[in-house]
């Protein structure tokens, strides 16, 4: 039942109508090299998160169980982390290391709401899929 990205996206239309009144506080759970791994704040946005990624699976009939890892994930560009070499794995642990201290002093509790459903250009660009949608019909 998937589909092109154009079908997926219109048949969460009705979930998105939705989306402008969803609010998701969320907590930095840990970092890596590549990715900073969020959880929500409390059991109300739990159980709010779980609901919209059930939504959203029925809604495509894409079943999918990373979507939920992916929604709780922000990877950072591949640049954050150039170094090469002999030293790099040390390195890597250590920027971890400042990365998660940074975090856990500084993340609280951040506020997500009206989510959105993008389309990748390039590893560090996206558009929202309508502008994208709008794009393609306009080049055709």
């Amino acid at each position: 039942m998937a589909g092109s990205p154009l079908q997926v996206h219109r048949r969460l239309v009705p979930l998105f109508y939705a989306s402008a009144w969803t609010y998701l506080p969320m907590r930095f759970e840990r970092a890596d090299c590549t990715s900073i791994t969020l959880a929500p704040a409390g059991p109300g946005c739990a159980r709010a998160l779980a609901a919209w990624l059930r939504a959203a699976e029925e809604a495509t009939g894409i079943r999918n169980m990373a979507m939920g890892k992916e929604v709780l994930t922000l990877n950072f560009a591949f640049e954050v982390f150039p170094v090469e070499g002999e030293n790099a794995a040390q390195v890597r642990r250590d920027m971890v290391r400042q990365v998660t201290s940074l975090l856990d002093k500084e993340w609280g509790v951040m506020e997500f709401t009206a989510p959105k459903l993008a389309c990748w250009q390039t590893r560090t660009s996206y558009v929202p899929l309508e502008a994208a949608t709008a794009l393609k019909e306009g080049a055709s």
